[in-house]
Formats: C-alpha cells, sequence, structure tokens
C-alpha cells in the first residue's frame, strides 16, 4: 500500500551519508542527519558564505548540497579602509595587519593610528652637524652647510672648508680627494717641501740639486770649480800646453806664452 510504501521510504533515508563537509564555518543541524533536515551555515569571522547557504537532507541519503563554505574576506581591497592610509595592509586567513609605512610610528596601524615621526629630533641626528634638519610628512630633508652634500649632508666637500695645501699651493678636488697644485719653488703632496735651489745658489758655476728630504742643497760644480757652493776657483792647465819648452802650439801669435 502507499502507507507502507512511504514507510519504507522513510526507513531506507533515515541518514544522510557521507556527512555535509562545512568549511570555515558552522551549521545548526546538531549533527543530524535525518530525512529531511535543513542545515545552515554560519560563516567564521573573516569569512564571507561562498555559495549556498543551506542544504537538506534528501529521501535518497544525500544532501542536497554536500559542500558549505565560506571564503576569506580580502580585507586589504581596493576599496578598503581597513587600515591607516600611511599604513600597509596584509591579508591573513580570516583576518588582516596593518603597518604604519617608513616615517610614521604606531602599534597597530589602524585608522587613526599611524603618526608622523619628526626624523628632525631623533638622536643620533638624521643629518650632519653642519646642517639644518626640515621635518615633512612621512620623510625629513637636510639643508647642507658650505662644504657638505649628501642626503644627510654627511659628505665633506674637498677643498672648501679645508685647504692642505702649503706656501701658497692650490688645493683642487679629484672625485672626494684633495690635491695640490703647488706654486714655484715648492713641492710635495702638500706643497711642504721647498725648492731652495736658486740661480746663485752655486755661485753659478754648477748644477744645484735640493735635498727634499732635509731642505738642503746640493752642488755639482763645473770643471775647475770646487768647494760646497762652487765658490773657489782652481787651478787647471789649459789643453795643448807643453811646459817642457816654454812655448805652447795652437794658439796664434799674440796668445797665452
Amino acid at each position: 500500500s502507499q502507507t507502507s510504501m512511504d514507510t519504507s521510504i522513510l526507513v531506507a533515508a533515515q541518514n544522510c551519508s557521507p556527512a555535509l563537509t562545512v568549511v570555515n564555518g558552522n551549521t545548526n543541524k546538531n549533527d543530524s542527519d535525518n530525512y529531511q533536515s535543513q542545515a545552515t551555515i554560519t560563516c567564521n569571522t573573516g569569512y564571507v558564505v561562498n555559495g549556498t547557504t543551506s542544504s537538506e537532507c534528501l529521501a535518497t541519503g544525500r544532501w542536497s548540497v554536500s559542500t558549505l563554505q565560506c571564503s576569506d574576506i580580502d580585507e586589504c581591497g581596493s576599496q578598503s579602509s581597513a587600515c591607516d592610509r600611511v599604513a600597509t595592509c596584509t591579508n591573513t586567513p580570516g583576518s588582516y595587519a596593518c603597518r604604519c609605512n617608513a616615517g610614521f610610528t604606531g602599534l597597530s596601524g589602524l585608522q587613526g593610528n599611524c603618526l608622523d615621526i619628526d626624523e628632525c629630533t631623533l638622536t643620533p641626528l638624521v643629518c650632519g652637524p653642519l646642517s639644518h634638519c626640515s621635518n615633512t610628512i612621512g620623510s625629513f630633508s637636510c639643508k647642507c652647510s658650505i662644504g657638505y652634500t649628501g642626503a644627510t649632508c654627511q659628505v665633506e666637500i674637498p677643498c672648501v672648508r679645508n685647504n692642505p695645501c702649503q706656501n701658497g699651493g692650490t688645493c683642487f678636488p679629484s672625485g672626494f680627494q684633495e690635491n695640490c697644485s703647488c706654486s714655484a719653488n715648492y713641492t710635495g703632496s702638500t706643497c711642504q717641501h721647498a725648492d731652495v735651489c736658486t740661480v746663485n745658489s752655486c755661485n753659478r758655476n754648477g748644477l744645484c740639486f735640493t735635498d727634499w728630504k732635509f731642505g738642503n742643497i746640493t752642488c755639482n760644480c763645473n770643471l775647475g770649480f770646487s768647494g760646497t757652493f762652487c765658490e773657489s776657483r782652481g787651478s787647471i792647465q789649459p789643453p795643448n800646453l807643453k811646459e817642457d819648452s816654454g812655448t805652447c802650439s795652437g794658439l796664434s801669435t799674440g796668445g797665452l806664452v
């Protein structure tokens, strides 16, 4: 009969198998898998329903929808205002994290939490000691004093504040190195050595050489001269003289006799 048929269907459909799969949420079915049981999913915090919200246990012993699931909400989407406008949002499963950008400070990074850092009050100083620091939103700038350069004014410009060249030498930069162009009669990396030789140093009777280490001169005397400064004239016999006869050859009349 119809009654016995309905009873056989009910008996055969007591439980739905396999059990309903629920992902990232919970249902209100109280573990009931009986025929005509209804299951409605409630998502965990940070998740949203993906697909249908409910499933029914059918007489066939199967759920009308085998899986009820929730997907993660991307709180960091393009239209999101979860974090402060100067913070970086990172999506995590079921949640998100905010971190204030460089130049700002704040523990949570949430709306209104990130505050500008005044770098000009930090220790040690972000700019060089001979510069002026100006705070800007999220950053800072350095105005360098004369003779310094670089983002934080820590690089000294050669030859501007310091001239290592001595004795009237001229300093010129090569990259970040200081070089010297020495004035007359001076030499050395900083023009520290004086060339003490002058045209009269060896009495015009020899060649003058400067001892750079001690600042002295040495004279290489011409033939017929001697002395420290070639100041003495020596006795040198001229060539082609014949002392044995008292006459000389190779000289014209009126020459040396």
